[in-house]
C-alpha cells in the first residue's frame, strides 16, 4: 500500500491503461479474485481524495477495459460488488458519468443489470478466465 501511495503521490498516471484496457481501478477489483487481502483497502486508497497529488487530473471511473466495462460494471461479477459500488457511488457526480455507469453497456451488450442477474456459474467461468489472463500478463 506504501508503494501505491508513493507512486499516486509522485505523478503516477491514475487514469492509465496497460495493453489489455485495465486502469488501477480495474487492477484493484481483479485482484479481488487473486485472493489478494486488502483488496478494499487498495480500492479506497486510489480513490482517496485527501492524498496531496502533483497530477491534479480527476481519476475517470468510465474507462473501459477490453471487455468494454468500467469498473461500475465490472462490480457486478465480484461478491463484494455493494462495497466497490458504494465507494464508486460519490464519484457519479455529473450527469454525462451517470449515464456512462448506469446505461453504459459491454462490448457484449451487457449492462449493469444484466451482469448482475448472470448464473452464477457464468459468472465464476469469466472470473476463471479472467484470473488466468491476469496470470499470463504477468
Amino acid at each position: 500500500m506504501y508503494v501505491v501511495r508513493a507512486l499516486i503521490q509522485n505523478d503516477t498516471n491514475r487514469n492509465g491503461q496497460n495493453n489489455e484496457g485495465d486502469t488501477i481501478l480495474h487492477l484493484a477489483m481483479k485482484s479481488y479474485w487473486c485472493d489478494r487481502p486488502n483488496h478494499l483497502d487498495l480500492f479506497k486508497l486510489l480513490l482517496d481524495d485527501s492524498i496531496p497529488l502533483t497530477d491534479e487530473t480527476p481519476l475517470r471511473i468510465t474507462q473501459k477495459d477490453r471487455n468494454g466495462r468500467h469498473p461500475y460494471l465490472l462490480s457486478a461479477f465480484v461478491r463484494d460488488g455493494a462495497e466497490y459500488m458504494k465507494l464508486l457511488q460519490p464519484r457519479v457526480n455529473d450527469r454525462e458519468t451517470a449515464t456512462a455507469v448506469l446505461l453504459g453497456k459491454d462490448n457484449y451488450g451487457n449492462g449493469f443489470h444484466a451482469l448482475v442477474n448472470r448464473p452464477y456459474e457464468e459468472r465464476l467461468q469469466w472470473i476463471d478466465s479472467e484470473m488466468q489472463r491476469l496470470v499470463d500478463v504477468g
